[in-house]
């Protein structure tokens, strides 16, 4: 901001997000360069429950990702998927690099370069992993500083919200 005096949207991207979301869930829309909260909106802010599901429904299943993702690549998979395998996963610590092998069959090497793995495991991050932190559903820790070293943990979000075929297999490990 002190270089620029000028913002995009993609300089914010939790700002970006929120603008999208606010579209996509049409809970309000750009009117003689102004923009409008809709009623919808309006009366669900006084039921936070019913608000927050909408936004999480709208956030996971229908906003574009792809638009905070720095390539093009698809991975295969689906919501179904990638939510029943966290589920079980991520109760003892889920990591990137375990989500990916599971998923894919796809090993981080050290000291190689593999652009199939780094395809997958960017893919994950952006359309799943950050997606469920930044709704509140997943908690990350971090051992060192890259993005690739963080562990993933279910909230208590999670529990309370979804609702997964997978539930059974998930167990709360013991912490001591």
């Amino acid at each position: 901001m002190r270089l620029n005096k000028v913002l995009n949207e993609w300089d914010v991207p939790h700002a970006m997000v929120v603008h999208d979301l606010m579209v996509v869930a049409k809970f309000g829309r750009h009117t003689k360069g102004k923009f409008q909260v809709s009623k919808t909106a309006k009366d669900l802010s006084s039921r936070r429950a019913k608000f927050f599901a909408k936004i999480a429904e709208t956030y996971l299943f229908e906003y574009n990702h792809a638009r905070n993702a720095r390539s093009e690549f698809t991975a295969l998979g689906n919501w179904d998927i990638f939510l029943n395998i966290i589920n079980v996963e991520a109760e003892q610590g889920l990591t990137e690099a375990h989500l990916v092998k599971t998923l894919y069959g796809l090993e981080k090497r050290a000291h190689v370069i593999d652009r199939e793995y780094y395809d997958h495991a960017g893919f994950l991050f952006t359309h799943v992993l950050q997606p469920l932190s930044w709704i509140g559903f997943l908690e990350e820790t971090s051992e060192g500083g890259r993005l690739s070293d963080r562990t993933y943990w279910k909230t208590p979000l999670w529990r309370a919200y979804l609702q997964l075929e997978t539930d059974d297999m998930a167990h709360v490990p013991n912490r001591h």
